[in-house]
């Protein structure tokens, strides 16, 4: 797949079943999110692997998405190409938001599987937030498993990370 041209400007442009995608910008609480997930998958990460913010995914012929977070191997992070491919991740995760909730309940949960990402969680910052994390069985995803905020999300794969799905939004206390 040859990654088409975006236009230079404030959105992210996504591929989905070869339409292009505007996305809109990411609120602050959508941001904070995305970058409290990184930083706790990052602090328990083995050095083989690399949680990476809003990097371009190439997820089939016709479909190219910015996911909100990835966990990528180190060695493809260092290749120098322009995206990743789909057999260098796990897992993906997507924070939900208004205007993203279609397409991130069921497009790229399909689109993911498709491309034989092993993991995809879903995050839901109205439910509490509530993490939904698929694991791909064959060529779809079983589950979700569901962790919701004020429990502590122990998670086995790729590598063990603990993390209550609330703390995600938590603010900060001085």
């Amino acid at each position: 797949m040859v990654l088409p041209e975006f236009p230079d400007d404030e959105y992210t442009y996504e591929l989905f079943n070869g339409s292009l995608l505007r996305c809109p910008l990411l609120s602050p609480l959508h941001q904070r999110a995305v970058r409290h997930l990184c930083s706790l998958l990052h602090d328990s990460a083995p050095v083989s692997l690399q949680p990476l913010p809003r990097v371009g995914v190439k997820a089939g012929d016709d479909d190219f998405f910015v996911p909100d977070v990835v966990v990528a191997q180190s060695a493809a992070v260092h290749s120098g190409e322009p995206a990743l491919e789909p057999g260098h991740l796990t897992p993906i995760a997507e924070v939900v938001s208004p205007d993203t909730k279609a397409l991130d309940r069921h497009g790229k949960l399909g689109a993911y599987a498709g491309a034989g990402i092993p993991l995809y969680w879903r995050i839901e910052l109205d439910a509490g937030p509530t993490l939904y994390a698929y694991t791909l069985d064959a060529d779809s995803y079983a589950g979700p498993e569901v962790h919701k905020a004020g429990a502590i999300a122990e998670l086995a794969v790729p590598y063990e990370v603990s993390f209550d799905p609330g703390d995600l939004v938590k603010r900060r206390i001085a």
